[in-house]
């Protein structure tokens, strides 16, 4: 016996046979032969409630429901609550009043209209001042431009996405990255390039005459009751501009190390690195391994009314309160060399600069270190000890390198462990966490630095004195199942 059939045996038994007779979908045939409470009912009896939506049913997922996977079924999660979403695959073939909704695919169209029906009705929080472009717990009603970006939005955040990119071509095509991987959320006609990309520029203050030089802005929505800040770029292809928006949620200052996947032992190790009134800390990893991340959380747990602390970025991702937060500004001569020296006459404590992506800011920055300030920054290397090598390709001598680096950590991000069906808290990252390695060169390591050893000298160096390889990081997390399984993920694509 189905689940339905379960419940309507218990509630209704003398609707049972023609339930069984009319083999339909629930919704429909319960309006038509039960009475007007059996919603309730339902709730009562599954102690989840019931929604109907226009393009299917729409029920609270339960353990009862796990057989009902297969099939025409999808899942959406709501404020931590799993939705079982049936006959997603027969939608009706209109949507009256909202026509631009038939640009998404049947998935994407099931996540957005069982949001706007579960959307919080409480209070909301202040946005501290800061303006709201979208407010997406009470979306706009009616068939406009600003309605379409609002879905694209809603089911962007739904899947926990980090990354929406607006690719112009034969259709518009609109992806997600989703725990580093990208997939298709929907495709668009073209007609909508032009409007589309245009309203998102002029709510990021970007120039919609400027289509060939890449541009950045930013705006701020709210969703589920949080502030998401939304960092737009734009780019000329061949086949017409692109974009990218990153959300990047307010939630994520209350986040910690050990949030981020640390496990304690290994935070305070970090903290304690960084209490030193000097030196060079470098993160490194590919493109979103977390580096901004875990800089901007040690940042936050630094910051107090004893330090100056300055940030250089390009762009700055995070409003962090209590620091001196610079943008980086080509078109007005201020690169990063530029505003670090700026930075060194202001008498600063700590200096987080975004990246070394040059010779000449990889040597203000070093120099910075040794006359007594703490630098934070990222690098791009294969692993910690790989760093040293770029620092040689950027020009800093062996000598400067002995001299200021405090520690080299290489970092990635994997699949956290979800035990049984605990759900995300939010679009926050919660859904991956960090494996690292962190070198800290001790005195041997700095004269084999000024010696001539190699970086693989050093790594060799460093595992006989007990160096944890990433590798052993992530056998550990597995383990302790803080990351997902198999085991055999113990490559993080290095």
């Amino acid at each position: 016996m189905t689940d339905f059939g379960q419940w309507i045996a218990q509630a209704y038994p003398s609707h049972m046979k023609a339930y069984q007779e009319a083999g339909g979908a629930l919704g429909p045939w319960a309006e038509n032969h039960l009475p007007a409470d059996w919603p309730a009912s339902f709730e009562a009896f599954y102690g989840a409630p019931y929604v109907s939506l226009a393009d299917g049913e729409v029920l609270a997922l339960t353990d009862d429901f796990q057989d009902q996977l297969a099939g025409s079924y999808l899942q959406a999660r709501v404020d931590g609550v799993r939705y079982l979403v049936t006959a997603a695959r027969t939608r009706p073939s209109d949507l009256p009043g909202d026509d631009l909704a038939l640009a998404l695919t049947e998935e994407t169209a099931i996540h957005v209209a069982l949001w706007q029906q579960l959307a919080p009705q409480k209070s909301r929080p202040p946005a501290g001042g800061r303006p709201v472009w979208l407010d997406l717990d009470q979306p706009a009603p009616g068939a406009n431009i600003e309605n379409l970006i609002s879905q694209v939005l809603i089911a962007a955040l739904a899947a926990e996405a980090s990354d929406i990119h607006i690719e112009p071509g034969d259709r518009l095509l609109v992806r997600i990255r989703c725990q580093r991987e990208m997939q298709t959320l929907c495709q668009l006609d073209r007609a909508y390039a032009e409007s589309m990309i245009n309203r998102l520029k002029l709510a990021g203050q970007m120039d919609i005459g400027e289509h060939i030089l890449p541009l950045d802005g930013h705006f701020n929505i709210r969703y589920r009751q949080q502030l998401i800040d939304v960092r737009v770029a734009s780019l000329a292809t061949k086949n017409g501009e692109k974009l990218v928006l990153r959300l990047l949620p307010a939630i994520w200052q209350g986040r910690s190390l050990v949030s981020l996947g640390y496990r304690p032992e290994r935070a305070a190790h970090l903290r304690q690195l960084v209490q030193s009134p000097h030196g060079l800390v470098i993160l490194s990893g590919p493109t979103n391994s977390g580096k901004t991340t875990t800089l901007y959380t040690l940042l936050n747990e630094l910051k107090n009314d004893g330090l100056v602390c300055y940030t250089i970025e390009d762009p700055v991702e995070i409003d962090l309160s209590g620091v001196n937060q610079i943008q980086v500004n080509l078109s007005r001569d201020l690169d990063f060399p530029r505003a670090l020296r700026g930075i060194l006459r202001m008498d600063p404590d700590v200096i987080l600069v975004g990246e070394l992506r040059d010779a000449e800011t990889a040597q203000i920055a070093v120099r910075a270190a040794l006359t007594g300030h703490l630098v934070l920054t990222t690098l791009h290397a294969y692993d910690a000890h790989a760093v040293f090598h770029r620092l040689l390709d950027l020009g800093v001598s062996r000598d400067l390198i002995a001299s200021v680096l405090l520690a080299s950590q290489n970092q990635r991000l994997l699949p956290r462990k979800r035990p049984g069906d605990a759900c995300q808290t939010g679009r926050d990252g919660a859904g991956l966490a960090i494996v690292e390695e962190c070198w800290v060169p001790d005195e041997a390591d700095r004269a084999g630095i000024r010696a001539g050893l190699s970086g693989a000298d050093l790594r060799r160096q460093a595992l006989e004195k007990g160096f944890l390889p990433m590798e052993e990081d992530i056998a550990l997390k597995l383990g302790l199942e803080i990351l997902e399984g198999p085991a055999d993920q113990s490559s993080p694509g290095r």
